[in-house]
């Protein structure tokens, strides 16, 4: 199952946040900006209203 989150700031690393969020069978398989995210095909797209989402790390760190 893929899920988008939307619409929202996801922190990466410290002064770095993304928009949006591709999870797919819970595990998070990119991040970027909207448009960047609304490419993959989705089965539920989350809009975050302008939430934060924190705690992803080490996948920011590459």
């Amino acid at each position: 199952m893929r899920k988008i989150l939307t619409n929202g700031k996801i922190y990466i690393e410290k002064n770095n946040f993304q928009e949006a969020l591709l999870i797919e069978d819970g595990i998070i398989k990119a991040v970027g900006s909207r448009e960047e995210m609304a490419k993959y095909p989705a089965d539920e797209i989350i809009d975050l209203e302008g939430k934060t989402v924190k705690g992803l790390w080490p996948y920011g760190r590459n």
